[in-house]
């Protein structure tokens, strides 16, 4: 997989053939160390199982 970057650090993957350029558009090529280390230093949101399905009932509900 080729990596690239935005601006804002969003990690993108593109297949190596390059049938998927046509997306990279103005993103910056990355190694898969900076790529480790970007996703290392995002903050992880825990949510526990039961959340998500109250969730997912409040939204099929129509209650967000």
């Amino acid at each position: 997989m080729k990596l690239f970057k935005t601006q804002d650090n969003q990690i993108f993957a593109y297949e190596l053939d390059g049938s998927q350029d046509h997306l990279i558009g103005d993103k910056t090529p990355i190694t898969q160390e900076q790529a480790d280390e970007i996703i290392a230093s995002q903050p992880v949101i825990e949510i526990s199982l039961n959340q998500i399905i109250q969730r997912t009932k409040n939204n099929i509900g129509g209650v967000q």
